[in-house]
């Protein structure tokens, strides 16, 4: 499977004569207001260790990233509701456009809208075409979105099913640095801000700060080398 996503893979490259810089890659992650437990040093022999923390429950927002060897797309941040807020974005990474849908996840309706402003910023057309690398999730495959693409001269090219810790470049070298960056924020956050939780119109100004360290030149670079050189190729 692997070695037939390559042949398809250079095989449109060479036939359209796409650049690296058109080369794109999205695929979405989720961002909690509770952050990921991390190791606590303390003194030898010591039996409590106390630690800062955000609620039990918290609320998971997804965040749609892009990036190719030269640059990033802004992002989108699906949010849990029925209702949009535009505060919710209030210090959002600059460009980034949330939406709201009841579950929090992507969906075939809104990933047309991420197509669209996916188009705004890249400009791609008939006779100027980028590739864009994502993975199988049935939202991907909606037939508007196809249409679109195709109208617009965006490629899209699915990768191979449980090969996209390996294969797909945001999750080989940007969404593990972005992570990190996002729940060190929020520990800061509540180290400042001691007997609160962090809600939803919290992940904006946290995400825009954790984003500012990942969303770099030389991470996605890195991400796209390791896509090729992994495999030989």
């Amino acid at each position: 499977m692997v070695q037939q996503f390559f042949s398809v893979y250079e095989e449109v490259l060479q036939r359209e004569g796409i650049s690296p810089c058109n080369i794109y890659n999205v695929d979405e992650s989720s961002l909690t207001t509770v952050q990921t437990p991390v190791k606590v040093f303390a003194q030898t022999g010591k039996k409590q260790v106390g630690s800062l923390t955000s609620a039990e429950r918290g609320v998971h927002v997804t965040a749609v990233c892009c990036m190719g060897p030269s640059g990033f797309v802004p992002p989108m941040l699906i949010y849990p509701r029925k209702n949009w807020k535009k505060k919710l974005t209030d210090g959002a990474p600059l460009g980034t456009i949330g939406v709201a849908q009841e579950t929090g996840w992507m969906t075939g309706e809104i990933f047309v809208q991420w197509l669209k402003h996916f188009y705004s910023f890249v400009k791609p057309s008939l006779q100027n075409k980028v590739i864009l690398l994502l993975d199988g999730h049935a939202s991907h495959k909606n037939v508007e979105a196809i249409g679109y693409a195709k109208e617009n001269g965006i490629i899209l090219i699915c990768l191979p099913a449980h090969c996209t810790h390996r294969l797909q470049p945001l999750d080989v070298s940007f969404y593990g640095p972005l992570k990190t960056y996002y729940d060190q924020e929020v520990t800061k956050w509540l180290k400042c801000n001691p007997g609160r939780t962090v809600s939803q119109y919290q992940i904006c100004p946290l995400f825009a700060k954790a984003y500012g360290k990942a969303a770099t030149i030389a991470i996605a670079e890195s991400g796209f080398e390791h896509n090729l050189l992994d495999f030989g190729l």
